[in-house]
């Protein structure tokens, strides 16, 4: 019987030594960086080789038997280069989505002192927590853009964040001189739009980088999970806005249930962003 799964001689292969492979049946079918196809799908199947397999007439791996080790190489070569580039990446990625997630404590803090009870009891904190917010805005906006510079959708998201600071600004003016919240609420409709979009574009940033260096599918999956909840609940809000305008009983309930799901979902993020930080900040420690 042959000491490999597609029938090739061990002792022929010059690519033994410079790949360190032990043997098909012992090293190559384990899952690590520069694995062997045929062997992980011999062993996967159970198959003592690939003459046992229905498939093998017609199969495009066989057919590639003898350019394995080339590809093996290959992916050992990336691994290590990613490898690499992970060392030289982790300490900035860690940093900066650290700060990221902090941010959302003056964010929080600047919700609280904006409330509309607030600005009854005290227009002056109220004033605060309005410049704090926008503030916040303008940082989160700047710290994806600084990290634009690891993975490109962070440009986009952070070009997007600073709009949305903007916009919100507008609104802020406009509810403060307007006669009528029609206006204003019209006007929540784009803002709204242009969050969504620069969301989209930081969720799926968050993914990217995460996938890039395979370091948690799950939670990049996860990532990719959360916006497709976000963008139904905004969807829901924006609806629920022009609702308001036609049955504003029902609209401002359907207002109410959109923004408590939008909390949720902010709180979620947060955890995820948390975690991301935290695999940066790990991986920082171990490479240093």
């Amino acid at each position: 019987m042959s000491n490999t799964y597609c029938g090739k001689s061990c002792t022929e292969c010059t690519q033994k030594e410079a790949l360190g492979c032990p043997g098909c049946k012992t090293g190559p079918g384990r899952t690590f960086a520069g694995e062997c196809e045929l062997a992980q799908c011999c062993q996967k199947k159970g198959h003592e080789s690939c003459d046992t397999c229905g498939f093998k007439e017609n199969c495009g791996i066989l057919r590639m038997c003898h350019q394995q080790p080339e590809i093996r190489k290959k992916k050992m070569e990336l691994q290590q280069n990613r490898s690499q580039e992970m060392i030289e990446k982790a300490p900035f990625l860690g940093k900066w989505l650290w700060i990221l997630f902090w941010l959302f404590v003056p964010s929080g803090i600047a919700n609280i002192l904006s409330n509309e009870n607030i600005a009854n009891l005290a227009p002056g904190i109220y004033l605060f927590g309005e410049i704090l917010a926008s503030i916040s805005a303008f940082a989160y906006g700047f710290v994806l853009l600084k990290l634009s510079s690891q993975e490109r959708q962070y440009r986009k998201a952070g070009f997007y964040s600073i709009i949305s600071a903007v916009l919100s600004i507008l609104v802020i003016v406009i509810i403060s001189v307007a006669e009528t919240l029609i206006l204003p609420l019209l006007l929540t409709i784009p803002l709204l739009v242009v969050a969504l979009v620069g969301q989209y574009y930081e969720f799926n940033a968050h993914a990217a980088t995460l996938y890039h260096y395979r370091v948690d599918y799950e939670l990049a999956n996860k990532w990719k999970v959360l916006w497709k909840c976000n963008i139904g609940c905004m969807i829901a809000l924006i609806c629920s806005i022009l609702v308001v305008l036609i049955l504003p009983i029902l609209g401002f309930l359907a207002l109410l249930v959109a923004a408590i799901a939008i909390i949720v979902i902010g709180i979620m993020k947060l955890v995820y962003l948390y975690k991301t930080a935290m695999i940066f900040r790990g991986l920082a420690l171990d490479c240093g």
